[in-house]
């Protein structure tokens, strides 16, 4: 499934996001792949949903983000 997040067609993407907001799985790898999908804005929403998902097990990604300055 984690080849399925960066194929071309936008249901093979949507299936893998939501097969991984299921099953939760390699959070280290995972979490930052959803994380980038958040440019695409046709799909923001599916990976904002997959993230939420991973709850705790994608704060080691979140953390960083929310230390940063803004510009």
């Amino acid at each position: 499934m984690m080849g399925a997040l960066s194929h071309a067609e936008p249901e093979d993407r949507l299936a893998a996001i939501r097969w991984f907001a299921r099953n939760r799985r390699v959070p280290e790898q995972i979490v930052a792949i959803l994380l980038r999908g958040l440019e695409d804005n046709a799909m923001r929403s599916d990976y904002a949903e997959a993230l939420r998902a991973y709850g705790l097990q994608g704060r080691f990604v979140v953390q960083p983000l929310l230390a940063r300055p803004v510009d």
